[in-house]
């Protein structure tokens, strides 16, 4: 709001200028993806006003990231007088969670968490259901596409494509960093896991970058925090920004 109010009224007249704004991007922007895709698909770059990080580093690009949710169902019985007549579904859930971490990569910066697994009702029935919620992170859809063949049972609840560090977006990293630098400072820039709206207008093959907004750290808990030294000098960053394209 404060770079356009304080844009030059040539910049503002030469340029097209969308600004978007959604209240369901932590929950994976579902009812807004769509929207934000038509958008990007009538743009030529995008800035994303997620916070910096701490260090005041910039985003230039994020792994993208899917949801699975997958349901075991196996036969109640009691654990001690007929524990052969049931089939237990946590120990399939348990077999499938380690064999689903195991599609993970190191080198290629691939991760797989089964970060929930819930099932049973008592120590002493077998588990008639279990379900296991797994989170995969990809820097690029190729190997998304490995981890979701690998996994094959799913219920995807939420899902966005990578944002790449795209020569487009190279060029676009390049724009900022000159312009950070006309105003008097250098910025840095880092590849994020986390998904933010970026990987959903990524999609429309435009370059993006994130962390446009003042740097911050401790996302999502109570230490959550701002840093006030640096909401002027963002502003004055993108201002620049818009003269420069």
């Amino acid at each position: 709001y404060y770079a356009l109010k304080a844009a030059r009224p040539e910049d503002l007249e030469r340029l097209s200028i969308a600004v978007a704004l959604n209240p369901d991007e932590e929950t994976g922007s579902k009812a807004s993806s769509a929207w934000l895709k038509s958008i990007a698909a009538k743009s030529s770059r995008a800035l994303v006003f997620e916070a910096a990080r701490a260090g005041g580093q910039l985003v230039r690009s994020r792994k993208g990231s899917t949801n699975y949710v997958v349901t075991f169902h196996g036969k109640a019985s009691h654990a001690g007088n007929a524990p052969y007549k049931g089939a237990n579904a946590n120990i399939a859930a348990m077999r499938f969670a380690l064999a689903a971490a195991g599609l993970a990569d190191v080198d290629k910066g691939t991760t797989v968490n089964p970060g929930v697994i819930e099932g049973g009702s008592a120590p002493n029935v077998i588990s008639e259901k279990c379900v296991v919620k797994l989170d995969t992170r990809y820097w690029n859809n190729e190997d998304d596409k490995y981890l979701d063949d690998g996994i094959n049972k799913l219920a995807a609840v939420s899902h966005s494509n990578a944002m790449p560090l795209s020569d487009a977006t190279k060029e676009l990293v390049a724009q900022i960093t000159e312009a950070a630098k006309l105003e008097g400072f250098d910025i840095d820039w880092v590849d994020a896991g986390g998904a933010s709206d970026g990987n959903h207008m990524a999609e429309a093959g435009l370059p993006v970058i994130d962390g446009c907004g003042p740097a911050g750290g401790e996302f999502h808990c109570d230490r959550e925090f701002l840093r006030l030294d640096t909401v002027e000098e963002r502003i004055r960053m993108i201002t620049r920004f818009l003269s420069l394209i």
